[in-house]
């Protein structure tokens, strides 16, 4: 393959090479001043050439860690994939054979690519490169972008690897959030707990974007007291009505700081009639945490409806 690029490239019209270089490094400055129609212009020449261009660009063009080539590499490869099915796949096969490259950034930029273009039967290839330190970043995007529940089981384990960096971590949390289904949201679940603070709010926000909301339900029993209180703030952000009689017995529990997550989640689905509840546990709280959840949610109840609606 890389042969057969090669002679495909030098195979151009004599001077062509030179002129995507050139072309090329205008497609990759900053759309600042004098360079706002300059830049968008190159990219459409570079995109209108087809073919061509992806043999300049790959491999060639993917050692690069700076984000605005990385950008340019991105809209010049997907445009020229959009305008024919067999430069896609041209483009993919070039950034599959890109995975077993020696240089990492290669590899990372590969991956993210094939991500973009939605080429999901590269998965398999991908997931290799999650045991691979200097490219598993690339590939955490790639499987978070194709969305396939079969990616779930290699990412948690990297997720629960021993001596796994937090960042790597999180990005994992991140990644199996993208793709959700029940494996992913049992793992999500067990982060809650995670000892890591950036893990275990990474989890949280996932399960949110997911819109667990019968997942969260059942953490509102977790013995442990973080699971809890994570639970309670995303349900709280969902602000899913389904679950306000889960919720009600919780702002009179024992712990100060679960009644006043309890409360602060019902905020986004207070009745007026809480009040008749609010109001002597107001006069009765001693916890000053508790006393400002308190206060807060009589305000919003109190508080005349605006003109919009809102």
């Amino acid at each position: 393959m890389k042969r057969l690029a090669l002679v495909l490239l030098m195979a151009l019209p004599a001077g062509a090479q030179e002129d995507f270089e050139a072309i090329w490094k205008e497609a990759c400055l900053w759309e600042v001043g004098s360079n706002v129609e300059r830049v968008p212009a190159a990219r459409k020449k570079l995109i209108e050439a087809g073919g061509p261009v992806l043999d300049f660009l790959i491999p060639g063009k993917l050692d690069a860690a700076d984000s605005i080539i990385t950008r340019s590499l991105s809209l010049v490869i997907l445009g020229i994939a959009e305008k024919d099915p067999a430069l896609r796949k041209k483009a993919v096969d070039g950034l599959a054979e890109s995975l077993e490259s020696e240089k990492p950034v290669v590899r990372r930029n590969a991956a993210d690519l094939l991500g973009q273009l939605g080429a999901s039967e590269t998965a398999p290839a991908i997931a290799k490169l999650l045991k691979d330190k200097d490219s598993r970043g690339g590939a955490l995007m790639a499987l978070g972008a194709f969305k396939l529940e079969s990616s779930v089981p290699s990412i948690a384990e990297l997720l629960d690897a021993e001596g796994s960096p937090e960042r790597l971590r999180v990005l994992c949390v991140v990644t199996l959030g993208s793709i959700g289904g029940p494996e992913a949201l049992s793992s999500l679940v067990a982060h809650l707990a995670d000892k890591a603070a950036a893990v275990r709010f990474a989890a949280q926000y996932a399960l949110e974007g997911l819109r667990a909301v019968e997942t969260l339900r059942t953490c509102l029993s977790d013995p442990d007291k973080r699971v809890r209180l994570h639970a309670l703030n995303a349900l709280g952000r969902i602000g899913d009505r389904a679950v306000r009689t889960d919720l009600l017995p919780l702002a009179g529990d024992p712990d100060p700081q679960v009644r006043g997550f309890a409360i602060e989640a019902l905020i986004s689905m207070l009745k007026p009639s809480d009040r008749d509840w609010m109001r002597p546990a107001l006069e009765r709280e001693k916890d000053p945490f508790v006393k400002g959840k308190l206060e807060e949610a009589l305000r919003r109840i109190d508080a005349p409806a605006r003109p919009d609606g809102m």
